[in-house]
C-alpha cells in the first residue's frame, strides 16, 4: 500500500469532491489508503476511481509503476484465496480434488 500511495502522490492525484473543482490534495499513507473502500481521484490525465475488495488481495505485494503517462498496478491474489487441493477420505481410499 505504501508503494501505491507513493505512486498516487508522484502522479499528482487529487481527491474529487463537490464544490472543489480542482480536488483536494492527496496526502495519505498506506494505512489511510487501505482504510477507505473507494477513492475518487483526479489528475492531469483525467478522473479515476480505486476500490479495494475484501481479504482476497495480497496488499503487502502490491506494485505500482508510473511510466509514459500510464499508472500500472499489480495486485496479486492472496495465497489463502487461491484454489488448492483437499484430500477427501472415502472408505479406504484417499482422493484429491481441486477446490
Amino acid at each position: 500500500m505504501g508503494r501505491l500511495s507513493q505512486a498516487l502522490t508522484d502522479l499528482g492525484a487529487r481527491i474529487r469532491t463537490e464544490g472543489v473543482p480542482e480536488g483536494l490534495p492527496f496526502s495519505h499513507g498506506a494505512a489511510s489508503l487501505a482504510g477507505v473502500g473507494i477513492w475518487n481521484l483526479t489528475c492531469e490525465f483525467g478522473e479515476f476511481d480505486i476500490s479495494f475488495i475484501g481479504d482476497n488481495l495480497d496488499t503487502e505485494a502490491i506494485e505500482a509503476k508510473y511510466r509514459d503517462g500510464v499508472l500500472r498496478l499489480t495486485i496479486p491474489i492472496a495465497q489463502k484465496a487461491k484454489p488448492r487441493k483437499i484430500a477427501i477420505s472415502h472408505t479406504d481410499q484417499d482422493t484429491a480434488i481441486n477446490a
